[in-house]
């Protein structure tokens, strides 16, 4: 990752924010504790914006007509479960650049809070991503898209968080971690946010597998 000539740190508290009538805030509900440096190498991105370019085509990734953006994807990078994450509302754009990415270097769901660089803020639904790594060293890429119907057909009969768990918190990443524990989530790959939606997330072995797994099942095979 290129690095600026000056960096600079940047905590975002979590507080109560407006929610749509989807759950959604547009905002970081975790502690994010940002260090801005420079934008992310071409290569670092390549695989996770292949995909992108996919989901955005089926307004899987978008943008509400509220300004509200949704859809988010990332990859493990380097040691641990250190990751590449899209920035916070990128989804209304239709390509990103290095500029539009963020490296999450730490987490810590108990005290809800999360550490990144980059010159973006990882996305809002970071946690969330971050409690898949967490669950196996085979998830190598998630997805988290938007979809009414699919999102619809599948809830309850795909693994499902509780309605309960608001999206982008530590009770979600501790749903996903429960669902993962407690279901067939490890060989199907994709689950339903309960209390969020319309949000799915995916996960795979690579980031085009993740995305595949979402595809496949708006075709009808799941």
């Amino acid at each position: 990752m290129k690095q600026a000539n000056k960096e600079s740190s940047v905590s975002f508290p979590n507080e109560s924010v407006h929610r749509s009538d989807r759950g959604e805030t547009g905002r970081i509900l975790y502690r994010c504790n940002w260090t801005k440096t420079g934008p992310l190498d071409g290569y670092e991105i390549a695989e996770l914006e292949d995909a992108r370019r996919l989901l955005y085509e089926r307004n899987l990734i978008g943008i509400y007509p509220d300004g509200i953006g949704f859809g988010n994807l990332s990859r493990r990078s380097g040691p641990g479960d250190n990751f590449i994450i899209s920035g916070t509302q990128t989804g209304g754009l239709k390509q990103l650049s290095g500029e539009h990415y963020s490296c999450v270097t730490s987490f810590d769901f108990a005290g809800n809070a999360l550490s990144c660089t980059g010159p973006a803020a990882a996305s809002s639904e970071a946690l969330s991503h971050a409690a898949l790594y967490v669950c196996s060293a085979a998830v190598m890429a998630v997805v988290h898209v938007h979809h009414d119907a699919l999102w619809a057909k599948l809830q309850n009969s795909a693994p499902t968080t509780d309605l309960s768990a608001p999206p982008g918190t530590p009770e979600m990443a501790l749903e996903i971690e429960r669902l993962f524990r407690e279901t067939n989530l490890p060989q199907c790959g994709l689950l339903v946010m309960g209390g969020h939606k319309p949000g799915l997330m995916t996960f795979g072995s690579t980031v085009g597998q993740a995305a595949q797994v979402v595809l496949d099942a708006l075709g009808g095979a799941c």
